[in-house]
């Protein structure tokens, strides 16, 4: 189904529909959210490689943005695999989670920090190690973008640094006083840092240069993030994403990067950037990504055109629709509305066919671009 086709089947609820004004994407956002806290989609369900390594006790995994965390589905994170084990992780409560790893109990919860879905896991941590890379809570050992010191509340700090970013004033850059040895993270580690952004759709994209120097750097790139209007995780694979010239063992200096798309500024705080081992698990889990952009081929969350494409079937597109005329109904002050209890009842019938019709039992149908998973893993759960 075409977006063009959703909206006309939402208009087509209302008397006059075609002259109501209506601001679609927000509409769009907040109908996906309700009912993506009630039903996973089987066509939403994908599978990634979780790798972001252990901090203080736990294994904390940075997850993508585009995973649902909603209060009452049991769908966040669907099932998680250990990777080099294969031993299966079930969702707890974050309550019955603090409880039960004391227990030593294979259990893993998701919260929201700053707005950010991060994953829990308790492990034993001597097999793992991480390490501060850069520390940006003082702007005086950075050059560059000018940078100050911002309260945001941190993952990882009490203090992070603010600048504004454009497409000609980008970069950050700081010399070591001491070199930084990242050989024992080489072949499995990852490097991470908190990034706030204020405009994400403004962002081009995000480089970071490892130097020892300058004839011998590792180079990591980003050229599409997918960021949200909040704190997120960006997060560097040395085995994956790593482009290397020369030889690079220890690191002297690095170059950070935010660039904006051309004519364009965002405002970005920078938290504390981390050196982890890599302790990888599988997770199934289901996406906000709703849409597929028409003019770049990318799951979107948020539609950009009439020709863009639900990721969802029929059945679920036509539940989507009663809740954007749900929520157009509550809120247009022009919207000559049917009943509003009546889009509130076919909603509760549609639901509960849902349930009738559909259990949870499948397999995910998208595994998200590591060559390196099984795509038959889905049988163990």
């Amino acid at each position: 189904m075409f977006v063009s086709e959703l909206k006309q089947a939402v208009l087509n609820k209302f008397e006059g529909g075609i002259a109501l004004s209506i601001d679609w994407n927000s509409v769009i956002r907040e109908a996906s959210d309700a009912m993506l806290s009630k039903i996973a989609p089987d066509s939403l369900r994908v599978v990634d490689l979780l790798d972001n390594g252990i901090h203080s006790g736990n294994a904390i995994k940075n997850l993508p943005v585009t995973i649902i965390v909603a209060p009452r589905c049991a769908y966040m994170v669907l099932n998680l695999t250990d990777r080099n084990t294969g031993k299966n992780y079930t969702y707890k409560h974050p309550n019955e989670f603090d409880k039960l790893i004391q227990y030593g109990e294979d259990v893993f919860t998701m919260r929201h920090i700053n707005g950010a879905p991060v994953l829990y896991i308790k492990k034993d941590t001597d097999i793992n190690t991480s390490v501060q890379f850069a520390d940006f809570s003082d702007p005086s050992s950075k050059t560059g973008v000018s940078l100050k010191q911002t309260s945001y509340i941190t993952i990882a700090n009490d203090v992070a640094l603010l600048g504004n970013f454009t497409d000609a004033a980008y970069s950050i850059q700081e010399t070591f006083t001491n070199p930084v040895d990242i050989s024992n993270f080489k072949d499995g580690g990852v490097i991470t840092f908190s990034l706030y952004i204020d405009n994400p759709a403004a962002i081009d994209s995000i480089e970071l240069k490892l130097y020892k120097d300058v004839n011998n750097y590792i180079t990591f790139k980003d050229n599409s993030p997918m960021l949200s209007f909040s704190w997120n995780f960006v997060k560097f694979n040395f085995l994956f994403d790593a482009q290397t010239l020369g030889t690079v063992d220890q690191v002297n200096s690095y170059e950070l990067n935010l660039r904006a798309i051309n004519g364009a500024s965002f405002n970005a705080a920078i938290d504390i950037m981390q050196l982890s081992k890599s302790y990888p698990f599988y997770a199934e889990y289901v996406s906000k990504c709703m849409f597929v952009c028409s003019s770049t081929g990318q799951p979107t969350q948020t539609p950009t055109s009439d020709t863009d494409i639900l990721l969802i079937d029929d059945t679920e597109a036509f539940i989507l629709a009663y809740e954007m005329a749900r929520i157009i109904s509550f809120s247009s002050t022009q919207a000559k509305a049917k009943a509003k209890e009546d889009f509130i009842s076919v909603l509760s019938e549609k639901y509960n066919d849902y349930y009738r019709d559909n259990d949870d039992t499948f397999k995910p149908r998208t595994y998200f671009n590591k060559l390196d998973i099984d795509k038959d893993f889905g049988s163990i759960w």
